[in-house]
């Protein structure tokens, strides 16, 4: 009967070739996490907090950077315990809890996105109705000022757009006056229709990022707890 080959057999030395595939995956791994570090800070400052608008692009901007760190860690944690010196030792007993803290608070990051989504649509309802008064006073004045005397009208651009009226008689001025103020109404209802356009935009990409802070925390906070439970094992 054939003699088995012993069990003990997983615990022989390493080749060169391990170790050395190891530690450049680990090196990539370190390099990510440095370069996603001076890229956070460099989005967060100068931090611009209480504004709705930065906060919920930040949140954008992390999330969707946060595919690097992911594969960072990811290659940090490569071979668990084994083959690590006492700097890459040391690393890796702050990496499960760093990963975990990242996780917090990318999942924080969903009721704060929420916030300042809310706070922006009432921004926006606020800039929309104060767009569409101002266009309804400008069409009010447009037709007020058509059915004048161009006498009463070259009087009123004298005192309100006097630049209107320099060497021009009275009817090219009413006429330069209607046609003034007929571009502004069109640059307003420009406004009030892009205005229009952002809630949805809004809420498009508020859930697209939201969803994203979920998958990305949640993942991070898996990272570090499967971190953590790596056997404390050394192989030399």
């Amino acid at each position: 009967m054939a003699k088995q080959q012993p069990a003990a057999s997983t615990s022989a030395p390493p080749s060169k070739n391990q170790w050395l595939s190891t530690f450049v995956l680990r090196i990539a791994g370190y390099g990510l996490l440095l370069l996603t570090l001076v890229d956070t800070l460099a989005l967060l400052i100068p931090p611009q907090l209480q504004d709705p608008a930065w906060e919920l692009e930040t949140i954008g901007s992390l999330v969707e950077r946060s595919p690097v760190p992911l594969i960072g860690f990811a290659l940090v944690i490569s071979g668990g315990r084994r083959f690590r010196q006492s700097l890459d030792r040391f690393c890796f007993q702050v990496i499960p809890g760093l990963a975990i803290i990242i996780g917090v608070i990318y999942c924080l990051m969903i009721p704060l996105g929420i916030s300042d989504s809310l706070r922006l649509g009432r921004q926006n309802q606020t800039t929309s109705a104060a767009l569409v008064k101002q266009a309804a006073d400008i069409k009010n004045l447009e037709q007020r000022l058509s059915e004048a005397p161009a006498a009463e009208v070259a009087e009123w651009a004298q005192k309100f757009q006097p630049q209107l009226t320099e060497g021009r008689d009275q009817e090219t001025i009413k006429a330069g006056v209607l046609g003034q103020l007929k571009s502004n109404l069109a640059s307003l209802q420009s406004q009030i229709n892009r205005a229009s356009g952002q809630p949805a935009q809004l809420r498009k990409q508020t859930i697209k990022w939201l969803v994203g802070a979920l998958i990305a925390g949640l993942s991070f906070l898996y990272i570090g707890n499967t971190a953590r439970k790596f056997p404390n094992v050394r192989t030399r």
